[in-house]
Parts: structure tokens; C-alpha cells; sequence
């Protein structure tokens, strides 16, 4: 910090992070998150509240751990001057705390029904799979979704992308709204 004010630090081959560390990342609305980065350099971010994702933030694992319900925005893909410009964004979200009478969801910018994928469910001996075609909201549902199902997605020209595997078909449902 110099006279009060902040420097930009610019780093021009590596920074070297050392293993267990976290980057408090301040936002322009005066808000924080803190960063984990654990040894093999993994992000991971706890996940309590509201919040819409940048792309700084590709390649981040969210844990979702609340006691009261909440919604993660994606980045807007149809904000970008050109669909490659936000091309290859990836975030996974892990159930943390199971959401019990509250869903926690994950949405798409404007309502936007741009996402595709499957959700695989391990719920009989064969398995389930859930084909997902224009949805804009991943729900993990209270009381249904437990610690460890997760989705992960990535955009690739204007559209979101994903995979999900949970414990029980109603664990996960997807939307569109």
C-alpha cells in the first residue's frame, strides 16, 4: 500500500503461493471473498451466501454451506463483445452442508436458457441420467441433495455446459424459467 491507495501488483512470470495460503480478492462494491489455495494449487472458495461469478474466478471449486438458501449467478456470456471471449469458464459446485428446507441454486445471467448436459444419479443399481436441454437454473434440493453431489460447467460459445452426479435423482433438478 502506498499513501493510502493500493498498488496494482503486476507479475510478469510466476508468483509462487505457498501451500494452505488464502488471497482475500476485494471486489470494486467493497465486498471480499477469501481464496484457498491448497498445495497442488487447487481454489477452493466456502460458499455462504449470494454471489454472481466472475471469470477471475474460472477454475474454482464452490462448496455450498448454508443454513439458509441462496443462488450463485454465472457470468453472463452474452455480455462479452465476442461468445469466444468467455470461452472455456469453468466452476465446480460441491454440497458441503446438505440444504435442508432451503435449495441452493445455481442460475444464468438474464434468465438466459443456455445450458446442456446430464445429471447422473446413483440412485438404484443401474444408475439414472437426467439429459438437461435449455435450463437456466441447477437446483440442489433441500432435503434430497446430501454433502458430496456436486455439478461442474463450462461455457463454450454462449452457452453453459455441465455434468452433475448426485446420491438420489431428486437430489439435483434442473429449469427453465
Amino acid at each position: 500500500m502506498r499513501d493510502g491507495q493500493f498498488a496494482k501488483l503486476q507479475i510478469f512470470r510466476f508468483l509462487h503461493i505457498m501451500q494452505d495460503a488464502v488471497l482475500r480478492i476485494h471486489t470494486r462494491d467493497g465486498t471480499f471473498y477469501d481464496l484457498a489455495v491448497d498445495a497442488l494449487g487447487n481454489r477452493t472458495v466456502d460458499t455462504t451466501t449470494a454471489r454472481t461469478l466472475t471469470k477471475e474466478e474460472s477454475g474454482a471449486t464452490f462448496f455450498l454451506n448454508s443454513s439458509s438458501e441462496f443462488a450463485t449467478t454465472l457470468p453472463d456470456l452474452a455480455a462479452a463483445d465476442t461468445s469466444s471471449d468467455l470461452d472455456g469458464l469453468e466452476y465446480t459446485f460441491v454440497v458441503d452442508a446438505a440444504p435442508v428446507g432451503v435449495d441452493y441454486t445455481i442460475v444464468t445471467a438474464d434468465s438466459d436458457n443456455i445450458m446442456y448436459g446430464n445429471i447422473c444419479s446413483a440412485e438404484d443399481a443401474g444408475g439414472s441420467v437426467t439429459v438437461v436441454a435449455d435450463a437456466d437454473v441447477i437446483t440442489f434440493v433441500a432435503g434430497q441433495a446430501i454433502k458430496g453431489d456436486y455439478v461442474h460447467v463450462m461455457s463454450h460459445d454462449g452457452e453453459w455446459f455441465m455434468n452433475g452426479m448426485c446420491a438420489v435423482q431428486a437430489g439435483m433438478t434442473t429449469a427453465s424459467t
